[in-house]
């Protein structure tokens, strides 16, 4: 694409990585296919088509990770750090997906996940997905997330490229970015 790459690091500091790449910008072009463009250029749909999530995650280094993942993948992203939390805001606001981190202080996501599904019941509300995120992928872990009620299981660290397929899959969404 003619553009460059360029490295600049720094013991123990770390690293900028600049990418530049010459693109055109079309000058007639109509406001419906500037959305169009800026999604086929960044991989990312314009802000009020994005699907919200609800990360519930206590460790700052996931947060960071999976928000950039999700960003990328065309997902807003909320943040809950326990499971009380979680419980909170779902009640509050309506989500595509809620990624469930399993074990957290407070409250966990199994206990977080069953206070969701009461919620749903007593309100007559659609199941929203929940998929159960942990960092033990012992044998039973997957079988334990979906007798919780959750829908999926997914394991830490997590594969972007499944993680986008289990997000696709449950929010209806076409897969956005390909890793």
């Amino acid at each position: 694409m003619q553009g460059s790459i360029t490295v600049e690091s720094e013991v123990g500091k770390g690293s900028v990585f600049t990418v530049c790449i010459p693109l055109k910008i079309e000058s007639r072009v109509t406001t419906e296919s500037q959305e169009h463009t800026a999604y086929s250029v960044q991989g990312v749909p314009p802000m009020k088509a994005r699907p919200k999530i609800l990360l519930v995650e206590d460790y700052a280094p996931n947060i960071l990770v999976a928000e950039t993942f999700l960003d990328q993948f065309g997902y807003e992203t909320e943040i809950a750090n326990n499971g009380l939390e979680a419980v909170e805001k779902f009640k509050s606001t309506q989500y595509a997906i809620i990624l469930m981190d399993i074990q957290m202080h407070g409250m966990n996501g199994f206990d977080a996940t069953s206070l969701i599904r009461k919620h749903e019941e007593l309100h007559g509300l659609e199941k929203t997905p929940i998929i159960g995120m942990t960092a033990h992928a012992l044998s039973g872990d997957r079988e334990r997330c979906l007798g919780a009620g959750m829908d999926d299981y997914i394991a830490k660290p997590f594969n972007p490229s499944e993680l986008q397929e289990k997000l696709s899959y449950y929010t209806g969404q076409e897969q956005l970015l390909v890793l």
